[in-house]
């Protein structure tokens, strides 16, 4: 990723390069609590992902916001390339 262009996505044409999930220096807190800090992380098509660690370390939060069901306080989120952060039902 260092040094790299961002990956570009072609909808309606079948073709991606890059990332299929990104997050970018994803940080989210709760209570004043920070459970995520800086996350940078890209899943390639076809790979597979182990997410694992002791209770309470962030698992489920990373999950929600992979998902979509919750947005980070900081950084952003790509779907094929796209910028999803804190998009709505209507997006």
């Amino acid at each position: 990723m260092g040094g790299s262009n961002p990956p570009t996505s072609l909808f309606g044409k079948g073709v991606f390069v890059g990332f299929v999930l990104e997050l970018r220096g994803v940080c989210k807190s709760y209570g004043g609590f920070r459970v995520l800090r800086g996350i940078v992380f890209g899943v390639g098509q076809g790979e597979f992902v182990v997410i694992r660690g002791r209770s309470g370390v962030g698992k489920t939060t990373l999950l929600n916001i992979m998902g979509l069901l919750d947005w980070p306080d900081e950084g952003r989120v790509f779907f094929e390339g796209v910028d999803v952060t804190g998009l709505d039902e209507d997006d």
